[in-house]
């Protein structure tokens, strides 16, 4: 009887050991396989501060002061697309601006903004899809770069929010397009 209780712990602690193992390298970082996490809209955190005020009594009293950082907006870019496509024109380009924008946020803390936009040809479910997909070949350009998921926040705005009216393919063109906000958060 002992013997079967003693394998029973093995074993749980074996397969505890391995579904942890399994959980963390394999299905928590679900970037590995080309899929990104869309993250619902990230807040600031407050930062409390302690410092020290002399009262005219020769008290120190220590006081806490609540900072809310604002966050910076270092770079706002547009990509575009040609028609019914979700690879950029100029892939190049955005390979380049991811560089410059990895070595402007070295040490700091951020959140990665990517919406997706379309013009106003076909049904407005398609181009809300078209848009999602945009946006998310630009976050596996990053993910690819060396960026976290988890700093990305993902959207599709589809036809909703043109750059100028569809009149013209000229402008038709410029509505095709995914829209880069990098902003830092302060610590």
């Amino acid at each position: 009887m002992n013997q079967i209780v003693l394998w029973g712990i093995i074993s749980f602690v074996a397969w505890s050991s391995f579904s942890t193992w399994y959980y963390v390298t394999k299905i928590k970082d679900f970037g590995e396989s080309g899929t990104i996490e869309i993250k619902a809209e990230n807040q600031p955190e407050t930062e409390a501060r302690e410092s020290e005020t002399l009262e005219t009594s020769d008290e120190i009293e220590a006081v806490t002061e609540v900072v809310a950082p604002e966050p910076l907006v270092i770079e706002e870019k547009e990509i575009l697309f040609e028609k019914n496509r979700s690879i950029p024109i100029d892939e190049r380009k955005v390979l380049e601006l991811i560089g410059s924008v990895g070595e402007q946020l070295e040490g700091r803390a951020f959140e990665i903004r990517i919406h997706g936009h379309t013009c106003d040809l076909g049904t407005e479910s398609y181009n809300y899809n078209l848009g999602q997909q945009r946006a998310l070949s630009i976050a596996r350009l990053f993910k690819s770069a060396g960026f976290s998921a988890e700093n990305f926040i993902v959207e599709s705005k589809g036809e909703l929010e043109n750059r100028a009216e569809n009149d013209s393919e000229e402008n038709r063109s410029l509505n095709r397009r995914v829209e880069i906000i990098i902003k830092t958060i302060d610590q």
